[in-house]
């Protein structure tokens, strides 16, 4: 650890790993916390300024001491030995490491909790079966490296105490149903696919009167010139496939969803709304 240079950043960590990171609160005993596993986020930073050092991002951070804080903090940031005394091997008293990991707590700096990124089985097919074999192999580890983005914003979002993993989980059990027929229409569905809202699909009936792409479906990146005049669905079908954070399979799509409730279904509507589909929305309950 250099202090001479400007900023320094939490070591890179695979998107995957778990971490047993048990809850704590300001009473904690250090005697206690010195045998427990934690992880400090990535994303957190120690920066110099004017008046001392401050640990933590642009949006939250706190003035750190000039003494073995930073040390601890290194070793926060790695994996620790079960048993291992930090504040000895750090040269801080008890109690300044007990007022550096209650400053970590109460910024949600900490893990504490595993992170287990999981892939859900809800369709009816036989990719159903094959998705349990992906985890171990080189398209789980290639999965680990695309969700990476994903994580490095939802682990500091608010509320949040494990590596943003939960976050993305959660995503997978949301379903959601666009109506619309429009360029706003498609870059949802792109977006929320690309995100992680693997169970994001349109309306059916919703292009009943324009089964082609149109001029009007045009969007950066999603659908382009060349596609005018082709089939709509078989064009939703290969982008979702190509930009879907979690694999879809060729034979899957988002009819195939088996009796299984989701913990949330939202519909979204773009464009003129039907007052008779909206009566209907609220009559159900859907958002």
């Amino acid at each position: 650890m250099c202090l001479d240079v400007k900023v320094w950043k939490r070591s890179q960590v695979g998107a995957g790993r778990s971490g047993t990171l048990p809850g704590m609160t300001i009473h904690t005993d250090v005697s206690t916390t010195a045998h427990n596993y934690l992880r400090l986020k990535e994303g957190i930073n120690i920066y110099r300024t004017a008046i001392g050092l401050r640990c933590g991002t642009a949006r939250s951070s706190f003035a750190l001491a000039e003494n073995g804080s930073v040390r601890a903090l290194e070793m926060l940031s790695s994996h620790i030995e079960v048993g291992i005394d930090i504040a000895g091997e750090c040269g801080i008293t008890r109690e300044e490491l007990r007022e550096l990991l209650w400053n970590l707590e109460e910024h949600e700096f900490l893990e504490t909790t595993p992170s287990i990124l999981a892939i859900t089985t809800r369709y009816h097919s036989v990719a159903k079966h094959q998705r349990r074999d992906i985890l171990p192999d080189a398209a789980f580890s290639q999965l680990q490296r695309r969700v990476a983005p994903e994580l490095a914003h939802a682990r500091l979002l608010p509320g949040v105490h494990d590596s943003g993993v939960s976050i993305i989980n959660a995503r997978q059990n949301v379903r959601v149903e666009i109506y619309g027929s429009d360029r706003i229409a498609t870059l949802l569905y792109g977006i929320l696919l690309s995100s992680g809202v693997t169970y994001t699909h349109f309306a059916l009936g919703t292009r009943s009167d324009a089964t082609a792409v149109i001029d009007t479906d045009l969007s950066a990146g999603f659908i382009r010139a060349t596609d005018v005049g082709h089939g709509f669905k078989q064009r939703m079908e290969i982008l979702g496939k190509e930009l879907s954070l979690f694999p879809i399979e060729s034979h899957e799509n988002a009819q195939e969803i088996d009796e299984t409730e989701p913990e949330r279904f939202i519909k979204i509507h773009t464009g003129q709304l039907d007052p008779q589909l909206l009566a209907q929305w609220m009559a159900s309950g859907h958002e």
